[in-house]
């Protein structure tokens, strides 16, 4: 991977699952129950096929121990929708953070600074299908689409907190950096389908 934080918490991950798969075989044999020692080709499978995505996040508050990997999407880059009312359309920004400029399509609005926040309440099934897609940013999944961004107590939500699944502490929805409602999780998801994003449970 080029980004070093990205790399190293896959590293992590891996090390964690196969800690966990250690653990569990240790349980079993402890309790008298016959278990194979565990070899991890499995996880040594899905790495070198590229899909070490698909395994266990670490624990959300592992990531606020200091010096401790930033999980995927927490260091957005620049570019994105500009700030817009109504209906917001990708596009190129000036500022920082996921989706550029001082608004626009509920990405993180943040000069880029800040620490990195996780989103211990993500929908699964959202991030999931975000993951899945490809992009690398919000500004990147709309692609130049005008979508209508939900609203919690009057402001957009941010779509990089609820899609990517952390943001950084100095975005300018970081007020809405929240546990979202499942009418707002829904509304998420039609964002998806109107971007052409495949949904597994339809």
């Amino acid at each position: 991977m080029s980004n070093a934080n990205l790399g190293m918490d896959v590293v992590c991950r891996v090390m964690f699952n196969m800690q966990q798969d250690y653990m569990s075989w240790v349980r079993s044999t402890s309790n008298g129950v016959t278990a194979a020692v565990p070899d991890f080709q499995r996880l040594i499978n899905l790495v070198d096929t590229h899909r070490a995505s698909c395994l266990a996040a670490l624990p959300s508050s592992w990531y606020m121990v200091p010096g401790a990997p930033v999980p995927a999407g927490a260091a957005p880059p620049a570019g994105g929708p500009p700030a817009g009312g109504g209906p917001a359309q990708a596009g190129g920004g000036s500022g920082g953070g996921d989706s550029g400029g001082s608004g626009g399509a509920g990405g993180s609005n943040g000069s880029g600074r800040g620490a990195p926040v996780v989103n211990a309440a993500v929908d699964p099934v959202l991030k999931r299908r975000y993951d899945a897609s490809g992009h690398t940013s919000i500004g990147s999944l709309l692609g130049g689409r005008s979508v209508t961004v939900p609203k919690r107590g009057g402001k957009d939500i941010c779509l990089t907190w609820a899609l990517r699944g952390s943001c950084n502490s100095g975005c300018k929805r970081a007020d809405n950096h929240v546990r979202y409602s499942v009418t707002i999780n829904r509304a998420i998801g039609t964002i998806l389908n109107e971007c052409g994003v495949p949904n597994p449970q339809p």
